[in-house]
């Protein structure tokens, strides 16, 4: 070994001495870097299972929370990793390949917001014969093998429509269209059921026609506008999802001015259109509450497999107006960091 300068020409017992110091150095360096990789190795040992957050897609609002969420409840576990995933794009069949590869890499359990449900049915029992657990965000995946459902009732969800819709006519002709898509999906004729209970609730408010779009975006769109044109004097449209708004920019009216709309989605992109004016409401629900309860019920079902769990773990569903709005745009803004909605909430 080559002596540094200041110990050249030094007695040998200094020379020595300095030789036993390096030693003891690099035997401590060896010694942290052995209990550095036993640490991470425990840890790895340790969280033995793994809780796969299955998002829309990365472009979807509704990510950043997912990935919020996921990143807490990783911290907070000792057993469980939470991994949150998503497609790039928000495509049924790129969340359905994403599902299937799942049992390769590990998954306990699979939390998961459905694009497009009817499509990942087949994923879904897939991956529950083989023994992954499923849990269903938001949207719920029926006649499957999915272990729990977190999210809104689809009952209460057409009652809210029925009530905002009457509000939404205070002073406008009593006519009510609605768009839906039963045969593509049973959660909107349980929403449309619903909705045609309830109005006759608030006084002689005529249905005057039932659309059906089939769940085709640029469909939906064309049927609306020809049929706003063919029925001039309708005081509300009430969509029971988003569907022709998927196909038109923020910009871009889709029904005449004075005409009322009524919308059953809560996403956040729609927001300005609540401030314009163009929809008098949407009903929604607290998203930060339904992904909190999901990743509760996946980490239970991860940990304890055996044990008996409620197969629905609801939350209550809401209308907002424009005099909830700034309150709403707040909700957003906490849930896509991990916050849950802030005080003085209208929902309590």
């Amino acid at each position: 070994m080559r002596q540094p300068l200041f110990l050249r020409g030094a007695p040998a017992g200094a020379r020595v001495r300095w030789r036993a110091a390096i030693f003891c150095i690099g035997i401590s360096v060896w010694i942290i870097g052995c209990d550095e990789q036993s640490g991470r190795s425990g840890e790895s040992s340790q969280r033995s299972l793994r809780v796969f957050i299955v998002g829309e897609s990365e472009a979807e609002p509704s990510w950043p929370v997912l990935k919020a969420l996921a990143g807490q409840f990783h911290e907070n576990s000792r057993r469980v990793e939470f991994i949150a995933v998503a497609p790039k794009s928000s495509s049924p069949q790129e969340q359905q390949a994403l599902l299937d590869s799942l049992p390769r890499r590990g998954a306990s359990v699979a939390c998961l917001i459905p694009t497009d449900p009817p499509s990942v049915r087949a994923s879904v029992n897939r991956l529950a014969t083989g023994g992954c657990r499923v849990v269903t965000i938001a949207r719920d995946v029926p006649e499957s093998g999915r272990s729990v459902y977190c999210g809104p009732s689809e009952t209460e969800i057409g009652r809210k429509a029925a009530e905002a819709c009457a509000v939404a006519l205070s002073g406008r002709p009593q006519t009510v269209m609605t768009l839906t898509s039963t045969e593509s999906n049973t959660a909107y004729r349980v929403r449309s059921h619903s909705f045609r209970e309830e109005i006759p609730l608030y006084g002689p408010i005529e249905i005057v026609k039932e659309v059906e779009c089939g769940g085709n975006i640029f469909d939906a769109v064309e049927i609306v506008r020809r049929d706003a044109r063919s029925y001039p004097r309708i005081g509300c449209w009430v969509l029971f999802d988003d569907w022709p708004l998927r196909a038109t920019s923020a910009k871009e009216r889709l029904l005449p001015l004075g005409c009322r709309m009524v919308l059953c989605n809560g996403n956040p992109k729609y927001m300005d259109r609540v401030s314009s004016g163009e929809i008098q409401a949407i009903v929604t629900f607290d998203f930060y509450e339904c992904v909190f309860n999901a990743l509760q019920a996946a980490s239970g079902l991860a940990e304890e497999p055996t044990r008996q769990r409620p197969a629905f773990v609801m939350v209550d569903s809401v209308t907002v107006t424009i005099s909830e709005m700034e309150w709403y745009r707040r909700c957003w803004e906490s849930w896509r960091h991990g916050q849950p909605s802030p005080p003085q909430s209208p929902w309590e």
